[in-house]
């Protein structure tokens, strides 16, 4: 079975998204795995427990994460 992973990203001037397109370019680079990205405010939770693996990303703000999207 392929593995199925997702990104989930929250991006204030887009420096985030791109990091977030980024690593899911590379999974998608090993062979058989699956890679998505979506913006945390528009990820469909009823295919969450689709996904393998949920990697989470977000820029930081004043040295911690900004939680506005999550």
């Amino acid at each position: 079975m392929s593995p199925k992973v997702i990104v989930v990203y929250d991006s204030k001037y887009g420096n985030t998204k791109l990091v977030a397109e980024t690593i899911a370019e590379g999974m998608r680079e090993v062979e058989g795995t699956e890679a998505d990205v979506s913006e945390v405010k528009r990820v469909d939770l009823s295919k969450v427990p689709d996904y393998d693996a949920i990697l989470v990303g977000s820029p930081t703000h004043i040295g911690g994460p900004t939680w506005g999207g999550f």
